[in-house]
């Protein structure tokens, strides 16, 4: 299995603001949106389904047991 594949523009288009640089302030809500657009651009909701086609479904959990051994749902 590969790593989505990597955007090849510049380094403005990346979702972190800068091609492997982090602000010491980052501004968040610019940054969601710069994320949000690559993943839509990416397509790649689309294509997280695409690459499981014919395979086992499997179901995610988060968080521990509730005490009589449920999954936690919170």
């Amino acid at each position: 299995m590969t790593y989505p594949k990597q955007s090849t523009g510049d380094a403005a288009q990346q979702p972190n603001g800068a091609a492997g640089e982090v602000s010491p302030s980052p501004r968040l809500p610019e940054v969601e949106q710069r994320v949000l657009a690559f993943w839509k651009a990416d397509d790649t909701f689309r294509e997280s389904i695409r690459r499981r086609e014919g395979e086992a479904e499997w179901v995610f959990n988060d968080g521990p047991p509730f005490a009589n051994g449920l999954p936690h749902y919170g």
